[in-house]
């Protein structure tokens, strides 16, 4: 087997840009679950493929194949089976290239999709484990800000950050975004971090989205809206379920 090669897992494409430094240097796989689109726009699966393409990075095996509303359908309808294929293509390539280190979305609360990658993640690592390939988990926030210290910290030389700024600008369906992000200070240009797993969603509280949707449903947008305990925990309780049986066949 060649040199190990980290994983980077993410909801959606553009959330590379964070760690574009590391990236270029560690040369990781990266795997996406949605495709950017959010409810009506294109598709952005292709600049975050010549975004890590150009980092040196390799693009996974799970690549942005799936709409944000297509995942979020099968979260609102309870269909685990997408989910669970997607935790196992990352438990493959976890062991394809012996990973020693996976960094995905942090638990935000904020976006599902940002929360499915870190579920996903934690229930592919636990697999790997299991079978006893030794990996640690990490966690890059989108958005929010990490209540603990990096465990990884990367700062960025003169030319690197150059490139990175380079990578913002081709970025074009995330300009917007990215200037809001980076005047937040949650994009950082010249510093990158990975941290600790940590739940930003308090024990007894509803997740952002959660509420976010309920205010949808009483303004009278939509008839219903994902809930954690309702939908989307009962799909990453059968997704884990699913992905970890055949450890006891």
């Amino acid at each position: 087997m060649s040199a190990a090669r980290p994983l980077l897992v993410v909801g959606h494409p553009g959330h590379e840009l964070y760690l574009h430094g590391w990236m270029e240097v560690e040369a990781p796989t990266v795997c996406v679950l949605t495709d950017g689109s959010g409810r009506h726009n294109p598709s952005r699966v292709d600049y975050s493929r010549d975004c890590v393409q150009r980092a040196g990075g390799t693009v996974g095996e799970l690549f942005g194949q799936r709409s944000d509303r297509d995942w979020y359908a099968s979260l609102m309808d309870g269909d685990h089976r997408p989910f669970a294929a997607a935790a196992d293509m990352l438990v493959a390539a976890m062991e394809t290239e012996g990973s020693r280190l996976v960094i995905s979305d942090a638990r935000d609360g904020y976006n599902p999709m940002h929360d499915a990658a870190f579920h996903l993640t934690t229930i592919a690592v636990e697999k790997v484990r299991r079978r006893g390939l030794a990996i640690d988990h990490l966690v890059s926030p989108a958005v929010g800000t990490p209540p603990n210290e990096p465990a990884l910290i990367r700062v960025l030389d003169d030319a690197a950050v150059a490139r990175k700024e380079a990578a913002f600008q081709r970025y074009m369906p995330l300009k917007d975004e990215i200037s809001h992000v980076r005047s937040s200070g949650t994009l950082q240009t010249e510093r990158e971090a990975a941290y600790p797993i940590y739940d930003a969603v308090k024990p007894g509280e509803a997740p952002g989205y959660e509420q976010h949707g309920a205010e949808r449903v009483k303004a009278g947008a939509y008839s219903r809206s994902l809930e954690y305990t309702r939908d989307y925990r009962v799909v990453m309780d059968a997704v884990r379920r699913a992905v970890i049986s055949d450890l006891h066949a």
